[in-house]
């Protein structure tokens, strides 16, 4: 796998329906009322909340590694609607998804995240890990500070079964099928994958492509011109036509 890491591959083929809301279609993959009150309170209010939290501990309100808009409600409306016991996370630089997603695991009443993430070396962003992430959200929280090439596999062997996965660590196709492979074995039936940045490379396509006929997905783009696009896929469960 470390070798393959490195090696080029074609961009991703995958496009976003042009004429649908990607809020409404991810409503629809959840199996969930569309519009719901949660996701319309997070959609108004959730990011700015965030930004107004790193303005607090003095950072800069955007970053390059922070999560974009439509990959914190995306993983807002995954976690409100999945409700997962168990969440696991590769990626968490400042620390926005992880807050999103611990947020909504605080209205939920329930549920424990597990993120993975090995700051890079440059000072300014190994001083800023995690500092999105209050305080009094960090009792539903295990942080591991390793790579998730090394962590994963043993962290899911741990846990046994998992609701939710969100891959945000390294974008290369060799790293992202890694990931992909151990955390659809792990997810329990219903459970989710999530993927940011979906459109470097074809790591995504050849997951679903390998899935059975019906298993529901999508891919949608971030609004902002330039942006990428997150990918999202539920792990059929036992019930007829699910």
């Amino acid at each position: 796998m470390a070798r393959q890491r490195h090696e080029p591959t074609p961009p991703s083929a995958l496009r976003p329906a042009a004429v649908d809301d990607p809020a409404a279609a991810l409503h629809r993959l959840l199996r969930a009322d569309f519009p719901c009150a949660a996701c319309t309170q997070f959609s108004t209010v959730g990011r700015q909340e965030l930004m107004a939290r790193l303005e607090r501990v003095g950072a800069k309100p955007h970053g390059p590694h922070d999560g974009g808009a439509l990959l914190l409600e995306v993983l807002w409306t995954c976690t409100s609607h999945v409700r997962p016991d168990t969440a696991v996370e590769t990626g968490v630089a400042r620390g926005l998804s992880s807050a999103t997603m611990l947020a909504a695991m605080e209205a939920n009443g329930s549920g424990r995240l597990y993120s993975i993430d090995l700051p890079a070396i440059r000072s300014e962003w190994f001083e800023g890990s995690k500092v999105a992430v209050p305080p009094e959200a960090r009792h539903r929280w295990t942080y591991i500070r390793r790579s998730a090439e090394r962590e994963l596999p043993r962290l899911i062997g741990r846990l046994g079964g998992i609701d939710l996965f969100v891959h945000d660590s390294l974008h290369t196709y060799g790293h992202m099928s890694f990931e992909f492979e151990h955390a659809w074995e792990a997810l329990r039936p219903g459970g989710v994958l999530v993927t940011d940045d979906v459109f470097d490379n074809r790591a995504f396509d050849d997951l679903v492509a390998r899935l059975p006929d019906g298993t529901p997905w999508l891919v949608a783009a971030e609004p902002v011109k330039g942006g990428g696009g997150v990918g999202v896929v539920r792990k059929p469960s036992m019930e007829p036509g699910s």
